[in-house]
């Protein structure tokens, strides 16, 4: 079978839902940090260094508001890979990078919502699919599942 990727870093298949909370969180950021600079401009008694922190929290909210791409950082890059050897993954921006042997797979499940992964030494690993969109959820479902039959995996 042949090797399967998505690449999440191009934007393409950011959903709507993750579109929106990236402008909710930006402009509950901007409008925390834009208060909390007035608050400290306004006070007599503050100290310059005091208002560094409402600075970067307003810069944090302009970057979630604008969705800039800061995901062009290589460590930031999300993905799904699914090899002849392994299974590579990285749905967040700052979540863990995931590996998976086929070889340390004894069964998997599939859902709708996600993807799970039972090792033989009784650990699990999930693969949450609410964060990508349902087409490409499905994708990366039925490429498991290809690969699990010629492993002989059981799903």
């Amino acid at each position: 079978m042949e090797n399967f990727h998505v690449d999440f870093s191009a934007g393409e298949n950011i959903t709507i839902g993750r579109k929106r909370f990236y402008v909710i969180f930006g402009t509950a950021l901007v409008l925390l940090g834009l208060l909390g600079l007035i608050t400290e401009l306004n006070e007599n008694n503050s100290k310059p260094i005091q208002i560094f922190s409402p600075i970067i929290i307003l810069l944090n909210g302009i970057v979630f508001l604008f969705q800039i791409q800061v995901r062009k950082l290589k460590f930031l890059k999300c993905y799904v890979a699914i090899s002849d050897e392994l299974i590579d993954f990285k749905l967040w921006e700052f979540g863990k990078k995931r590996q998976i042997e086929w070889s340390e797979i004894d069964t998997i499940s599939i859902s709708d919502s996600k993807i799970s992964f039972h090792k033989k030494d009784k650990s699990e690993i999930t693969l949450s699919l609410n964060l990508i969109s349902q087409k490409t959820g499905k994708m990366i479902a039925e490429s498991v599942n290809g690969f699990a039959k010629i492993k002989g995996v059981s799903c």
